[in-house]
């Protein structure tokens, strides 16, 4: 299997591989590739900013279950959750039982995306995301993302800090 590059929401095949496995390829990125892309990232911002942060929590509740009951498409092939276990336990060396409770933890962020945000933001309706402002308990809040992108580089040996990151999503 070969695991290409997503790049501004397309897979990208670089000229740079990495053998990780018998059966498994992954494409890298170098600097240039980042910085190339980094070019166009407010026009991927404004695509993001199209979408009402609802809209968003809907999509992530939604992946939530596809990640923990389909096949999903992997590079140039599909995968089913038991085939993402297994691979992900070949990659890290992890145990197959631990791989699959830190699936559940990442679907559990992903499922309970709103209880996730209200419980790191005190509440704050989703609408101040795609507004700015937002009111609660008669006074006015604002919200201002201090980036207009988020680069995150995740151990291989921990799969559930996955869930970390996963409000950014919403929260743009």
């Amino acid at each position: 299997m070969q695991i290409p590059i997503l790049r501004l929401g397309e897979d990208y095949h670089s000229a740079d591989l990495v053998e990780l496995n018998d059966n498994l390829v992954t494409h890298t990125a170098n600097p240039g590739l980042i910085r190339r892309d980094l070019l166009n990232i407010e026009k991927s911002k404004a695509a993001l900013d199209a979408i009402p942060a609802e809209t968003l929590a809907d999509y992530c509740e939604a992946a939530a279950e596809l990640f923990m009951h389909a096949d999903l498409p992997c590079g140039d092939s599909t995968q089913s959750p038991a085939e993402y276990i297994e691979s992900l336990s070949a990659l890290t060396r992890l145990p197959h039982t631990l791989v699959k409770m830190n699936m559940g933890k990442i679907y559990e962020a992903m499922s309970q995306i709103r209880t996730v945000i209200s419980g790191l933001t005190r509440g704050i309706p989703l609408e101040m995301f795609d507004a700015g402002l937002a009111s609660l308990d008669g006074l006015d809040v604002n919200y201002y993302p201090a980036t207009s992108s988020l680069g995150v580089s995740l151990p291989s040996n921990a799969p559930a800090v996955n869930s970390l990151w996963l409000p950014a999503l919403v929260m743009k």
